[in-house]
């Protein structure tokens, strides 16, 4: 599906929507904020910039922060319900060198300094205690549907 929309939250609503005929649908998008890089770098586009993009912009940058954004939509039977935003889960861009592209790269890249890792490298626990964002979204739509 295209992702049209000017920002995540735009995006989210249009896959909700195109995915709630006949019932309830909820669909995300995603993105990496990289503060240092504001103005060169949109969130929106991550997957489409892609990691070479963020090496080229990144290299000999000083403030390597990094967030992850999300964005969920609810719908049903072709109705936006609500959506959600959050951003809190924080770390830093990897030290160099990154590891070739996998299939979704960011986890590769995104270290968090307190635990010595990578996201792709956390065990389950180590996930919950760090993922802010999704854990933000989840108490959201859940008190939504409750």
């Amino acid at each position: 599906m295209p992702e049209t929309a000017p920002d995540l939250a735009g995006n989210a609503a249009l896959k909700a929507l195109a995915y709630s005929n006949g019932g309830l649908a909820i669909a995300s998008d995603g993105g990496l904020d990289v503060p240092g890089l504001a103005g060169v770098w949109d969130p929106k586009l991550t997957h489409r910039q892609g990691q070479a993009r963020l090496r080229e912009l990144a290299a000999g940058l000083a403030d390597r922060r990094v967030r992850w954004l999300e964005a969920v939509a609810l719908a049903r039977d072709g109705q936006l319900l609500d959506t959600w935003t959050a951003a809190g889960t924080e770390g830093v861009l990897a030290p160099e060198p990154w590891p070739p592209p996998s299939e979704f790269w960011v986890w590769d890249i995104f270290f968090f300094p307190q635990l010595g890792k990578t996201w792709s490298e956390l065990r389950a626990g180590e996930r919950e205690a760090v993922d802010h964002t999704w854990l933000a979204l989840k108490r959201a739509v859940q008190g939504k549907l409750s």
